[in-house]
């Protein structure tokens, strides 16, 4: 049998098709991922490992709904591994403005609003459609003005080619249906017909084809769907009539109770109308009878195109979203959502399946129909002619890869590949996490992009972009079975994911739209079979909504917990014992129950002013000394982490705040500070990231300045004393993997179990727990059982930690700096200098303070005097100084007798200066 990757033949197909319904055992036409890997994956290739199979079964399963049936399957075998094999992934597309000159002149437009536009490939001409009763043709080629034709004063309806005739037909709302030569170029009136009696006005063409040839068919503003019989020689111009002698026109059918907006023949499906009464039919000529009724829209239906290589309508219409429904079933499939007006224009590249979109509010933007998602969007801020920047209709021309929109005048959009980007993130890093199911890491930086990596060989599996818009991602997280990715935006938006193939599943709506999220959990209540997803950040609230197995794609039903004064920046969750922890702006943490909302306890961080705040939190169950929990190399398994966070003993709650410092909370009952432990490397540095593999048996932390620490708590934690507390955290390595920020860690499971790490340079990097380097996603490429393919497995190029000081205004000289006794790899400098004796505290207000000075000795000097107060004059200015040191001596080069006594009154002058600006500040 072929491999995925590999061409299969009608009779494999066949083949696979028989092994695929005897698989299904229950004959609900869907496998589950079980019977997927064991009766169809040995037939899918020999070399795909159990875990190829359960990626491949997630990116067949487009709506992560546990299923696959044998249309997604097919839709995948043939149109997605066609195009990786080719290499013209779809999502590279996009649209860029028009790239050639326009040669019209300025008043060369309508007068009157454009209402259609379509390109006639037998002439390579565009033509316009206006209110003002005329069309104009325009050049293929390079969209120069090429002539005008008037039909009168009445609004244009709709136009069509008729190929077989070679004539141009046009409806008008004076119910008028017009015929114009397109042989010869001359475009001379040839025909025109007029409805009469009852009939309604003429509002959408199409062209039903067969072997006896083509017939015109148009519905109208009755909701009546005719074909014409007549027309194309018809002059002078003429009522139509239908009698027993003679009939001009037929009824199809009357099924609609309002005028229909577009009608289309589609050979597979039938004759497809809708109507602005929320409905579209599809009409069967060989049974002659409407056989399908789509009731997906609630409000009227303006347009749709059909996508015959995933055999589904796209249609649009009052309501904001953009429908996808299976064409024989008219089964519901899912749909496009991002517009937030009406969408009053469809169109459809067949090649690559691209839906371009434009809503009332002049937004045009493209989806993919493979996964569902929005490619770009163009808003007026976009055009590079604001006057164009408002347009009426939108028509995809498929024979030069573009998109004509038109206000007046008809304007391109160029359709174009990019570069494909086989690297990774462009922007800062926001999570990092490790997918024990499929055995993947999962990235994704601030502007939305998302990225699947292979772990075994660093390459990227899959990407997905924007997915929160033009807003900035800011958290994520897997759902309990680690199959659906939920991603947290800076707008407030809530959204989950396949992350496989980018679909987005769900959206989770609150009231308090606009306020940034900083963290998103999801959690499982075993006990009631409920699973829930939390959301904290601006405005200190925690938003909680009920994560049900229905179909609704947006969840509006939600509660909050509510008790913080501050921002919430960072919260973490322990299901197992159902305990939720929230840290906000002002030092303050909450224990709250976890499923039922119950404020359990508050801790406060005890630190200076604007040093308070809790930036991490993570809970760790107490395993007592001795323990074989998390023994093993490979950091524990699933069950001694069970056996750990089982019971009703002691939790442990790490805190990292401002000041770089992790605290050790015991809570039971109540919160009791334990310890305090290092967290951050460097006096004016902050932890960043925190994770601790699935045993608990190592905490890995990450900090501002780039440093990754990781602590072993393999011998178990004793919380008897703070200082055996202290030993049972046992720093087993500690380096500088970035030279910027650590903004995710997690931890991957195996033989040598590994550290990934996410910074804000935009890098993604795979260390060993002892600071050995397997390296960066994207740029290299590795064996991952192959110690020769790592970049440096034996830490030996490893950079050394940052000195506490090197981040200060005030440098350690280097020759006075010694060997870190403690870690080994860092510098700790000696006291040299007066200002060494100082705290942290007092550095960084003086430090404000200098800097406070030089701003006002700036303003003064450019500030131009005026007024009275001019008169003023200000003697004997003393200089300000130019470094701390300079003030720490107090002027001793100057004025003072000798060194020591000008250090002690530095000394003196900074602790006093330090105590007024901490009042003045607190005041």
């Amino acid at each position: 049998m072929a491999g995925v990757d590999e061409e299969i033949n009608l009779d494999q197909l066949k083949l696979l098709k028989k092994i695929f319904e005897e698989a299904d055992e229950d004959g609900s036409g869907e496998l589950d991922i079980d019977e997927f890997i064991e009766k169809l994956g040995p037939h899918l290739g020999n070399n795909l490992t159990e875990q190829q199979i359960r990626q491949l079964f997630m990116k067949i399963d487009a709506d992560a709904g546990g299923t696959v049936d044998w249309e997604e399957f097919t839709n995948y075998m043939f149109l997605e591994r066609a195009q990786e094999a080719s290499g013209t992934t779809s999502e590279n597309w996009r649209l860029f403005p028009q790239d050639f000159r326009d040669k019209n002149d300025p008043g060369v437009a309508h007068r009157g609003p454009v209402d259609r536009i379509m390109y006639c490939e037998a002439i390579d001409k565009y033509i316009t459609c206006s209110r003002d009763g005329s069309f104009r043709l325009w050049n293929g080629a390079d969209l120069k003005h090429f002539r005008t034709m008037t039909l009168g004063s009445s609004w244009i309806t709709d136009c069509i080619y008729m190929p077989q005739a070679r004539k141009l037909v046009f409806t008008t709302v004076d119910r008028a249906v017009s015929y114009y030569e397109a042989n010869r170029g001359s475009y001379e009136l040839s025909g025109r017909v007029y409805a009469s009696g009852t009939m309604g006005v003429p509002q959408a063409l199409t062209l039903v084809t067969n072997d006896a040839g083509e017939q015109l068919v148009y519905g109208d503003s009755k909701g009546h769907v005719i074909m014409l019989l007549c027309g194309t020689r018809e002059w002078p111009a003429r009522d139509l009539i239908s009698t027993d002698e003679h009939q001009d026109y037929i009824y199809i059918h009357q099924e609609h109770t309002d005028w229909v907006s577009q009608v289309a023949w589609v050979p597979e499906i039938g004759l497809v109308s809708s109507s602005v009464d929320s409905t579209i039919r599809i009409y069967d000529f060989v049974r002659e009878k409407v056989i399908n009724n789509c009731t997906h829209h609630t409000k009227a239906v303006y347009g749709f195109v059909w996508c015959s290589a995933y055999s589904m309508f796209a249609s649009c219409g009052l309501e904001r979203d953009v429908i996808l429904w299976q064409g024989n079933t008219v089964r519901r499939i899912g749909e496009l959502t991002g517009h937030t007006a009406s969408v009053t224009h469809i169109s459809l590249d067949t090649r690559l399946n691209h839906v371009f979109t434009l809503s009332a509010d002049k937004v045009i933007k493209v989806w993919d129909l493979r996964n569902h998602r929005c490619l770009q969007t163009i808003t007026q801020d976009d055009w590079k002619r604001p006057e164009e920047a408002r347009p009426h209709c939108l028509v995809y021309d498929s024979l030069h890869r573009r998109v004509i929109t038109a206000m007046n005048r008809p304007y391109v959009w160029v359709h174009k590949m990019v570069a494909q980007d086989r690297t990774g993130h462009m922007d800062a890093v926001r999570g990092v996490l490790y997918n024990h199911t499929f055995g993947v890491v999962v990235t994704a930086d601030e502007s939305g992009t998302v990225c699947v990596w292979n772990i075994t060989n660093g390459q990227r599996e899959g990407r997905f972009m924007k997915a929160h818009g033009e807003a900035k991602l800011t958290a994520m997280c897997f759902d309990k079975n680690e199959r659906r990715l939920v991603t947290a935006g800076g707008d407030g938006s809530v959204y989950m994911w396949n992350f496989n193939n980018g679909s987005r599943l769900r959206s989770y709506t609150h009231g308090e739209e606009g306020q940034e999220l900083s963290m998103v959990l999801f959690a499982a209540d075993e006990k009631r079979e409920s699973d829930a997803v939390y959301a904290a950040g601006w405005g200190g609230k925690v938003y909680v909504w009920e994560d049900d197995d229905d179909d609704h794609d947006t969840i509006t039903s939600y509660r909050t917990y509510e008790g913080h004064r501050e921002d919430v920046t960072h919260m973490a969750a322990f299901p197992e014992r159902a305990l939720l922890a929230t840290g906000d702006y002002e030092g303050r943490i909450t224990v709250w129950g976890l499923f039922n909302g119950e404020k359990r306890l508050s801790l406060f961080h005890r630190a200076e002013r604007y040093e308070t705040s809790i930036e991490k939190l993570m809970w760790v169950p107490v395993t007592r000394p001795g323990s074989t929990a998390g023994s093993s190399r490979s950091g524990g398994t699933d069950s001694a982490r069970q056996t750990q966070s089982g019971g009703t003993g002691p939790m442990l709650l790490l805190s990292c705040g401002g000041d770089g410092l992790m605290r050790v909370w015991q809570i039971t009952t109540v919160g009791k500070l334990l310890c305090t432990l290092p967290g951050a490397q460097g006096r004016l540095e902050q932890v960043t990231a925190i994770c601790a593999d699935r045993a608990y048996s190592h905490v890995v932390v990450g900090d501002s300045a780039g440093h990754i620490r990781v602590w072993d708590l393999r011998a178990g934690i004793d919380t008897s004393t703070p200082d055996a507390l202290r030993a049972s955290f046992k720093q087993r390595c500690h380096w500088r993997a970035h030279r910027t920020a650590v903004l995710g860690v997690d931890c991957v499971p195996g033989e040598r179990p590994l550290i990934v790490a996410g910074s804000r340079d935009h890098n993604v990097t795979i260390w060993t727990y002892d600071g050995g380097m397997l390296g960066t996603l994207g740029d290299d490429v590795w064996v991952l059982d192959d110690l020769r393919t790592w970049r440096d497995p034996d830490a030996l190029d490893v950079e050394p930690i940052m000195g506490e000081t090197d981040n200060l205004y005030l440098q350690v000289p280097k020759e006075d700096a010694d060997e870190d006794e403690e870690g080994g790899r860092g510098r700790r400098g000696k006291a040299a200098d007066p200002a060494a004796e100082l705290d942290l505290t007092s550095l960084q207000l003086v430090n404000a303070l200098i800097t406070e000075k030089r701003s006002k000795a700036r303003e003064a000097a450019i500030t131009q005097p005026m007024g009275l107060h001019s008169q003023l004059h200000v003697h004997d200015l003393q200089p300000v100084p130019g470094n701390v040191r300079e003030l720490l001596r107090g002027g001793t080069d100057t004025r003072a007798g000798s060194s020591a006594a000008g250090a002690r009154a530095g000394k003196a002058n900074v602790v006093q200066g330090a105590g007024f600006l901490h009042q003045r500040s607190s005041g």
